[in-house]
């Protein structure tokens, strides 16, 4: 009997090891995926980066005229500028994106370097209009002050410029591939945090070989490629939905340590504005205009952004919160604007003429809509905002922590001030 006992035993044992090897090893799989499929993520970033990399590093000078010309140098000889403004708007001409934002930056260059070199071939072509510049100059400064005075780059052309670059760097963001990638391969895979972790270094790594190898040729690629993917190194583990986003450990720390962030109690909703009476119907959240809330404890964060593909400006209302029978009573305390270069921000002076503000939204039990509050414009015209529950938002958790004053404005507990 023993003998049947020990043997059932020693059955049972090799079976489970059987089948606990037979089981997949989901890193081992993402590794053999992130392989299989690198070429289909990063080969259209590569080959952009490839034939667009002298717009990012065009220097202005070289179509213009040298730094130091004065504007008398530049008053006689205005063939140099026709000339420049012309070659830059032929090489501009070759750019072929199919993205909209890229195609609209182009279109605004060519136009600037079209009137520009225009308004140059008027001057050349009447001298009468050249003498007016000198001699104006001439009543304003002291002769050998006019000899001096630079011929300053037109801002018109340095402006176009900029906004061309900025937006074909966005399209030719290497993270954003490896984002990509890592979202797709960890999609259907049930992960622990180390897991995710050793599969999120597992791309950068490859990613960073194979890019440093493809353009070794260039003297900048290491710091290019570390600048664009450092963040994804800190990318954070939020609950167990296996969802990951970019944020700071210390912010994150600083957050649940004074109780104003937990992912398992967290309330986000998302506004929309409507017609004072009609605050029930259906709202269309495809296409209204919407701002995100967060209701911690004791206040509440509203968040709009205008950024698209990473460019554009944030903005941030904080408001202390009451609750009384389901109704919300919020006191708008601080308010916070920053501009957004894709994973880094600048803060900027907000219009805070509604700082102490209060506003009662009332809870709903039409549809989904969670709460309603009304509003009178300036105008004096109604409208409401309506609240509907959504799901953890990591998008603006990765926009909040990348604003490091309002992180720290709501530590201070400052919001909680009569």
């Amino acid at each position: 009997m023993m003998n049947h006992i020990y043997k059932f035993r020693l059955i049972s044992m090799t079976m489970l090891c059987l089948l606990l090897s037979c089981t997949p090893d989901p890193v081992e799989e993402a590794k053999v995926e992130m392989q299989k499929e690198y070429h289909a993520y990063f080969d259209n970033t590569i080959s952009m980066i490839e034939q667009y990399n002298w717009v990012l590093s065009i220097d202005i000078y070289d179509y213009w005229y040298p730094e130091g010309t004065t504007v008398i140098e530049f008053v006689n000889d205005l063939e140099t500028g026709i000339r420049g403004c012309r070659q830059l708007s032929k090489e501009i001409s070759t750019i072929d994106i199919d993205d909209e934002w890229v195609i609209s930056a182009k279109q605004e260059l060519r136009q600037v370097l079209k009137e520009k070199s225009e308004e140059l071939v008027s001057l050349a072509n009447n001298p009468t209009s050249i003498f007016g510049i000198v001699s104006g100059m001439m009543m304003l400064f002291a002769d050998d002050d006019v000899k001096k005075e630079e011929a300053k780059v037109l801002e018109e052309i340095v402006t176009a410029l900029s906004s061309l670059q900025n937006s074909l760097r966005s399209k030719m963001n290497i993270s954003n591939d490896i984002v990509r990638m890592r979202e797709d391969i960890i999609r259907n895979k049930r992960l622990n945090k180390e897991q995710f972790i050793e599969i999120n270094h597992s791309i950068l790594t490859m990613a960073r070989d194979s890019f440093l190898n493809h353009f070794q040729g260039w003297k900048g690629v290491e710091s290019y490629f570390d600048q664009k993917t450092d963040y994804l190194k800190d990318s954070m583990y939020i609950n167990n939905m296996y969802q990951f986003f970019h944020a700071s450990s210390e912010a994150m720390v600083k957050l649940k340590k004074h109780n104003l962030y937990d992912e398992q109690t967290t309330q986000m909703y998302i506004g929309f504005y409507a017609a004072p009476n009609a605050y029930c119907d259906p709202v269309d959240k495809a296409t209204d205009d919407v701002i995100t809330i967060y209701k911690g404890n004791g206040f509440i964060i509203d968040f709009y952004s205008n950024a698209l593909d990473g460019e554009g400006e944030l903005y941030w209302n904080v408001y202390s919160c009451q609750e009384n029978n389901g109704d919300l009573t919020l006191a708008l305390k601080k308010s916070f604007l920053y501009g957004k270069n894709n994973y880094s921000v600048s803060i900027k002076t907000p219009d805070e003429k509604h700082i102490g503000e209060k506003y009662i939204y009332k809870s709903l039990s039409c549809g989904e809509n969670s709460y309603a509050g009304i509003h009178t414009s300036d105008k004096g015209e109604k409208y409401a905002k309506v609240w509907v529950k959504t799901e953890n938002d990591k998008w603006f958790l990765q926009d909040l922590y990348l604003c490091q004053e309002v992180i720290d404005y709501l530590v201070s507990n400052k919001w909680r001030d009569k």
